[in-house]
């Protein structure tokens, strides 16, 4: 991930990243045969009092291998996926931070194309300024989403 651009004041643009990955075929059977690409586009907004809004805008070669979103995917079938997220947090203290957020996967040439959306709700906790773990619970909006998930995770920035 490479940070493009800082939120200088809470009213001036977002602070920025892109995220770009590629997938070499390893010849298992979950791969597609081809080297995957994708690129994400990664913006956040800190409001005042404690509040931000952030999003994300993707796009990826054959879903980059994101299988379980098309469980019944004929693994060669060539296509796209674009997602799209928005969040609203807000942070609860210095170390937890509640948000809300909205996501889709939508994919494009297959034949039968598909469209994941949920709503979900969830809590980061900060371990340290490096790394976060989180809970979240959410529900599908779409015949191709889950009708309700949670889940638990985290990352660690190095």
């Amino acid at each position: 991930m490479l940070q493009l651009t800082r939120q200088r004041e809470w009213w001036s643009g977002p602070t920025t990243a892109i995220e770009l990955r590629g997938l070499a075929p390893t010849g298992n059977e979950y791969s597609t045969g081809n080297a995957e690409f994708s690129f994400d586009y990664i913006y956040h907004w800190q409001l005042s009092r404690g509040w931000s809004v952030a999003g994300s805008t993707a796009v990826a070669t054959n879903g980059f291998g994101e299988y379980s979103l098309v469980p019944d995917l004929e693994v060669k079938e060539q296509f796209t996926a674009f997602a799209q997220s928005a969040v609203v947090g807000y942070e609860l203290g210095d170390l937890n931070t509640m948000y809300f957020e909205w996501y889709g996967i939508f994919t494009d040439r297959l034949q039968n194309e598909k469209s994941v959306t949920v709503l979900n709700l969830g809590i980061d906790h900060d371990l340290s300024h490096n790394c976060v773990v989180d809970a979240r619970i959410g529900f599908g909006l779409t015949e191709d989403s889950d009708d309700c998930f949670a889940g638990v995770g985290g990352g660690y920035r190095f």
